[in-house]
């Protein structure tokens, strides 16, 4: 319930409800790929957050999608995520909060080097944390890949190699972590 105060010189005083930002950034699990609304579609996680946020907040937050299908975090890989017009208008949305996905298609056998990926995935989380909103940023845990054959992903390397580097860089950062 929103107060306000009224002076006798006729200006009123209603606190300001601030809104909040959530920037959901990321690959095809951001997007919404193979889900039955489609790409950036009511299915999508940034859309089924935004309704579970509505119920609760009273449209305090406003949730962003800007996955882009095939991405990855690393700078030399098939398809980086930094050369996207999704990456160019997360930066510009100002968010109070980023959610961060990638790792499935930085597995990929043409794309993995840990060392790399360790510094770019570092690079690109710091570059949201050093927006002038200074969002908070949660790190999403790269996902469970059910097709490696379709996909060229493979869950080995996201197992056994992205998911422990994931763990070191939100700590080394200070993000919170999505499991």
């Amino acid at each position: 319930q929103e107060h306000s105060v009224t002076y006798r010189s006729g200006a009123n005083l209603t606190p300001e409800v601030k809104n909040y930002t959530i920037a959901c950034v990321g690959d095809s699990v951001t997007e919404g790929m193979k889900t039955t609304g489609g790409l950036k579609g009511k299915d999508a996680y940034p859309a089924q957050l935004q309704g579970l946020l509505n119920k609760v907040s009273n449209g305090k937050y406003t949730v962003k999608n800007y996955g882009c299908s095939a991405r990855t975090a690393l700078v030399n890989g098939d398809r980086p995520y930094h050369q996207t017009a999704e990456y160019t208008s997360s930066m510009a949305s100002n968010p109070d909060v980023v959610i961060i996905c990638f790792g499935a298609n930085d597995s990929k056998v043409a794309n993995w080097n840990a060392e790399a990926f360790r510094k770019d995935y570092t690079a690109l989380i710091k570059g949201y944390q050093d927006l002038p909103s200074k969002p908070t940023v949660y790190l999403f845990y790269t996902t469970y890949i059910a097709d490696q054959a379709q996909t060229g992903c493979r869950r080995d390397v996201i197992q056994n190699e992205i998911l422990p580097i994931e763990y070191e860089i939100a700590k080394e950062l200070g993000c919170k972590i999505i499991d």
